[in-house]
């Protein structure tokens, strides 16, 4: 695993710094350097300092060929040094052993660089090989350790997803309204971080629901609720164990275990109120219900956000944090102020996203599913199990690679270049938005129907714009719609819609298809508008935008 992954969330560089601080001899050399190698010694795990400079660099083909190529010219315990000189330059590097396994592999290794030209033998006899041995054990199982912390998340994500197929959406909503609601209240990074990771991980409790109760519409009896609310307890239990050696994130079990407590302490499992909750855990609390009166769910209608706000400020006090309250509050406003453009200032853990290249010619498209971790401009794409890795892909065969997901029901496409490719992972880098709408877009949900010759479903929409509309359908329909893909769909808008804009149906070419949580997702471009009716769209749009940010104000 790359570096980024695990300085996104965790700040392992702080290890090296405070080894590097408190030792005289690595402060001599004009670059210190650490590789963590993989328990089997095929790849490397993390760069500590990825300075050009430093002879091996990233390629661990390097490095086994360098130290079966030179004797080691100090031993010690199970710990070697290597020197290369070449020129005025001095690499020393210090690599401990693993002494359980037979032919040789190596755990990690410190490099150390001198500009000039030095003594190399007194550098050599001040180095404690003991303390290096000692640091270079303990941090490779370390980052072995946060390493799965990705896995674990996939793992329980799916295992979710079975019980329940907007789940892994829940998770991911609440973890990004946490953060937007952490913004607000100006929390640390560090915190910032546990928190995203308390919300992600909030509901994995409800693993251990019957499914016969987690997917029942009705209302539960007092026995099954009992069941239901149980789910912090466990939740906690489960994190405990499966997070154990993470020292990171050891407060995460504790938030997850009290997300559903109440600040008039009228909440579960224990009935704490006000700041005897855990202060992220009456953030999570707040993330949580602001998804769920976001979301539509059997019965229920989802609530605008001009009624999200009113149950905010009328739960203040009651439910709520008063303080949580009123950040959520500008968080809300802040995500209606700002419809055209994602930024990803901060790095971000993305369940379920998609992945979609051409390969070989524009002929053959291929989809993967799984999760990103996603870092400013570059990102990893961890594999779902059960994707097709196809091992004759040749990044330099790739075209046009895009990344989608859905967040706060929005769809987000990002264009970007594929690195390298394995078949657990995927290196992404020069990541950028892209809007699904080259004039303006609007999330816009309803019922809509799709017809062509004789064909006719209707499917929910998720996005209007100028130039394109999104819609999405469950699998099954999906292939309803591939028997007709190729010419041109006549698409019905909504009653409302039509009323308010003057646009009764658009014609639409299929343009894009998506797998998501459960869905597939289509944009579609228009065909043949004319400039009128684009402009009875757009003003409706523009319209719609004023009407939400009015009845937010007024909400406050």
């Amino acid at each position: 695993m790359k570096a980024f992954m695990l300085d996104g969330f965790v700040d392992v560089s702080s290890f090296f710094d405070e080894f590097i601080s408190r030792h005289s001899v690595l402060g001599k050399s004009e670059n210190t350097q650490f590789l963590i190698f993989n328990p089997d010694f095929t790849s490397i795990e993390y760069i500590y300092n990825t300075v050009e400079a430093l002879a091996l660099k990233e390629d661990i083909e390097s490095f086994k060929n360098f130290v079966s190529e030179n004797d080691p010219v100090k031993t010690s315990g199970f710990t070697e040094i290597h020197v290369s000189q070449i020129g005025e330059k001095t690499n020393i590097y210090v690599s401990a052993v693993n002494p359980l396994i037979e032919p040789k592999i190596y755990i990690a290794t410190m490099n150390l660089q001198f500009e000039n030209k030095i003594v190399t033998d007194n550098i050599i006899s001040e180095i404690n090989l003991i303390t290096a041995e000692y640091f270079l054990y303990n941090i490779q199982a370390v980052i072995t350790n946060y390493e799965k912390l990705y896995y674990l998340i996939d793992a329980y994500c799916e295992m979710l997803s079975a019980k329940d197929p907007l789940m892994p959406h829940h998770m991911s909503n609440v973890a990004n309204w946490s953060i937007k609601i952490a913004n607000e209240l100006e929390i640390n990074e560090r915190d910032t971080k546990i928190l995203y990771i308390a919300a992600l991980l909030h509901d994995v409790g409800k693993l251990f629901i019957p499914d016969s109760i987690i997917n029942r519409p009705e209302k539960l009896t007092d026995k099954e609720k009992e069941i239901v609310n149980k789910h912090c307890i466990n939740g906690y239990n489960l994190l405990k164990s499966s997070l154990y050696g993470m020292t990171f994130f050891n407060d995460v079990p504790n938030i997850v275990k009290y997300h559903h407590e109440r600040y008039d302490g009228k909440g579960y499992p224990d009935g704490l109120c006000g700041e005897e909750i855990p202060y992220l855990s009456r953030i999570v609390a707040t993330a949580e219900s602001i998804d769920f009166m976001m979301s539509k769910r059997p019965g229920i209608d989802a609530k605008e956000p001009h009624e999200i706000i009113g149950e905010l400020k009328m739960l203040s006090g009651q439910q709520f944090d008063p303080d949580i309250a009123r950040a959520a509050i500008n968080a809300i406003e802040d995500n209606y102020e700002n419809t055209r453009t994602m930024v990803m200032k901060k790095s971000k853990f993305i369940i379920n996203a998609s992945l979609r290249f051409y390969f070989g010619d524009f002929k053959n498209i291929c989809t993967l599913q799984g999760n990103i971790v996603l870092k400013n401009e570059k990102a990893i794409f961890i594999l779902a199990s059960g994707a097709e890795y196809n091992p004759s892909w040749i990044v330099s065969r790739i075209f046009l690679p895009t990344i989608s997901f859905s967040e706060n029901k929005d769809f987000y496409e990002f264009k970007c270049s594929i690195e390298n490719l394995s078949p657990e992972s995927i290196e992404l880098s020069q990541i950028s938005y892209t809007p699904t709408d080259k004039f303006f877009s609007l999330v816009l949900e309803s019922i809509i129907k799709l017809k062509k010759d004789g064909f006719e479903m209707d499917v929910d929409m998720m996005k209007l714009g100028g130039d394109t509309l999104v819609f999405k359908v469950d699998p099954q329909d999906s292939e309803k719609i591939t028997e007709n893909l190729g010419g041109s769909f006549d698409v019905i808008l909504d009653k409302e819609t039509a009323e308010k804009s003057g646009v009764k149906k658009v014609k639409c070419r299929i343009a894009k298809m998506y797998n998501s949580v459960g869905n597939m997702v289509y944009v579609l471009n228009y065909v043949d508008m004319s400039s009128t009716t684009r402009d009875d769209i757009l003003r409706f749009l523009f319209r719609k935008q004023v009407e939400y940010k009015q009845k937010i104000k007024k909400g406050r």
